[in-house]
């Protein structure tokens, strides 16, 4: 549903997210002069104010790159006000434009996360914010820099970023040091 008009910019929030572990609130306030165009990059504003950038430069975030630079637009924020419009004629949903210059909400994207959850029938524990659970965990796993995974998701201490992990001990993780005895 990514080229869907009522899908497209829920699609893409959501596979923002999953790429960098934002939180919804540091998603939805995307700043068009936040973001490098020719670094891709993007500057976030967390909680307190706080500035992180992330950085685009893979191979594999060609593709969300694109789809961001191809949804950017002349106003204020990244997702921008919109409103879903029912077309009777056409027997359609859209979404049109409302305000460019201010943000989408929060409560914007939760409600396409639930609409989407339903429609697929996926598990209700699943919430927007298991998304970031998921990055943070497979970050962690992929590098084994539990202090990059923090900086990157805007954590203050690296308690936080282990209290998101949870248990990561499998059968086979050495827990053990050879120390001769």
């Amino acid at each position: 549903n990514m080229n869907d008009e009522l899908w497209g910019k829920f699609i893409l929030m959501l596979r923002l997210q999953l790429k960098t572990g934002m939180r919804v609130g540091e998603l939805v306030g995307i700043r068009n002069r936040n973001i490098d165009t020719n670094n891709k990059r993007i500057k976030i504003v967390g909680k307190g104010d706080l500035g992180r950038t992330l950085n685009f430069g893979h191979e594999d975030d060609q593709k969300i790159w694109g789809d961001l630079m191809e949804k950017r637009h002349k106003g204020l924020f990244l997702f921008h006000r919109t409103r879903i419009q029912m077309f009777q004629s056409q027997n359609k949903r859209i979404e049109i434009d409302i305000d460019l210059d201010k943000p989408t909400t929060s409560s914007y994207y939760l409600q396409r996360f639930r609409q989407m959850r339903t429609e697929l029938d996926i598990d209700k524990n699943i919430t927007s914010h298991s998304l970031r659970r998921y990055f943070i965990t497979r970050f962690v796993k992929e590098t084994n820099n539990r202090d990059l995974c923090r900086q990157i998701v805007g954590h203050t201490s690296i308690r936080m970023t282990d209290y998101y992990m949870g248990k990561q001990i499998e059968p086979t993780t050495k827990t053990t040091l050879s120390i001769g005895v």
